[in-house]
């Protein structure tokens, strides 16, 4: 990935720490446009519609392919902000976020744009946990108060 993506990267990362749970909502669907934006409607078309339905099959070949593992690890890190932008939101509309990946792998084959595999969803999966994962570790360690966060 060039560099540009990684400082872009954490520029939203830093935006997304700040973001209040009122500003998650507006936060969460420009987060939601990026990611689609990004994912389906700026890639060119390809001939064929192709669809890898073999878990984990790219993480076996990352390990000899650094741009695979380049891409594994920008699908994470893309999922990372959503992740976290969801939970501000509440927890039930955060399992929602499981369902978006899939919902982006069926436009990509549904619209010819790239490869349709399960290892972007199940990437795409463990960047929404981890964004999950960061809000709570936020909320333990800045004290969050807990009547903010039920929704």
């Amino acid at each position: 990935m060039p560099l540009p993506y990684y400082a872009v990267t954490i520029l939203v990362w830093i935006t997304v720490w700040l973001i209040t749970r009122k500003q998650a909502v507006g936060a969460a669907v420009g987060y939601g446009f990026l990611i689609l934006s990004v994912t389906v409607l700026s890639r060119d078309s390809v001939d064929t519609r192709v669809m890898e339905l073999r878990p984990l099959w790219s993480y076996s070949k990352a390990i000899m392919n650094s741009d695979l593992r380049q891409q594994i690890v920008a699908n994470i890190i893309m999922f990372i902000p959503f992740g976290y932008i969801l939970s501000l939101i509440s927890k039930r509309i955060a399992l929602f976020g499981f369902i978006i990946p899939i919902f982006i792998e069926m436009l990509q084959w549904f619209f010819h744009k790239g490869l349709c595999e399960i290892d972007d969803v199940i990437s795409n999966c463990i960047g929404l946990l981890l964004g999950f994962g960061l809000l709570t570790i936020k909320e333990r360690f800045f004290r969050i108060e807990k009547k903010a966060h039920r929704s």
